[in-house]
């Protein structure tokens, strides 16, 4: 019975470092994204998140299209940070007018033509 007892303390043990280890490798592959995106060698694009509109739902349809992004909320306004070279505004302007725009309470937004942070006017 105290062997039983034992293993399952082990393998609680076990399972509990494993988790640390996987959320410690996760944090720091996160951090680098962010070093690597605020750099100003890399080019990115600014794209302020409309209100009410979730940014996970903008992240994932870009990572699907091969585009690393990140969520910035600073000053009161949240905005994705956009690894993106200049040949590609283009193709992430419509990643983006092509998500779905249902926001957190399921009513849909309307955002219009995406326009990002740098443009006085939508290209």
């Amino acid at each position: 019975m105290i062997i039983i007892a034992a293993m399952l303390l082990a393998g609680l043990v076990v399972i509990g470092l494993v988790f640390m280890l996987a959320l410690r490798n996760w944090t720091i592959a996160e951090a680098r994204t962010e070093v690597r995106l605020r750099s100003p060698d890399t080019p990115t694009v600014s794209y302020v998140v409309p209100t009410g509109q979730d940014p996970a739902k903008l992240m994932t349809a870009l990572v699907r299209e091969g585009f690393v992004s990140l969520d910035d909320v600073g000053g009161g306004t949240r905005r994705l940070l956009i690894e993106c070279d200049e040949v590609d505004r283009t193709k992430v302007r419509r990643i983006l007018e092509h998500v779905d725009r249902n926001g957190f309470d399921e009513v849909a937004k309307h955002s219009g033509r995406v326009r990002f942070d740098d443009e006085t006017e939508v290209a």
